[in-house]
């Protein structure tokens, strides 16, 4: 009597079965990736907001201790009052921030936070974020074209 032997069976993907699951992953992958990085933009965006915020904060502190918002200084010495990039913490700076002094009087301020030039965020659609001593707020393009979702 012969004794039965199991056949050998090759388990295994096919070549085709691996191209169709690669396709898959690409097209997925080709929708998804737009969509995070432009989440990363709305999150920097947000920091320099958060950092804007701050800024306003210390610039109302210097004018309690001086009455004029023209004395404030950015940048990273002692007697400064903010530094001058933001995100705070971190290697990599995405934002310049300033006091703009042609508008800023001694009663009266207008800060910025402008996306580096040829840096990741100046391809947000919002590069430039203001706030003044009012509490206003806003944002314009690469243009200087006021926009009105970003904030």
């Amino acid at each position: 009597m012969r004794k039965a032997y199991p056949t050998k069976h090759n388990a295994g993907f096919t070549l085709i079965e691996l191209m169709i699951v690669l396709s898959i992953v690409g097209i997925i992958s080709a929708f998804a990736y737009p969509a995070y990085q432009n989440q990363v933009m709305k999150t920097r965006r947000g920091e320099a907001k958060a950092a804007l915020t701050a800024l306003a904060q210390a610039m109302e502190e210097s004018y309690t201790n001086t009455m004029d918002y023209r004395v404030a200084k950015l940048g990273s010495e002692a007697s400064h009052i903010f530094p001058s990039e933001t995100p705070l913490d971190g290697q990599q700076k995405f934002y310049d921030l300033s006091i703009d002094q042609s508008n800023t009087t001694d009663r009266f301020f207008i800060i910025r936070a402008n996306a580096k030039p040829r840096g990741p965020q100046s391809r947000d659609e919002c590069p430039n974020l203001w706030i003044n001593s009012a509490g206003q707020s806003g944002a314009t393009d690469a243009n200087g074209q006021a926009l009105i979702t970003c904030w």
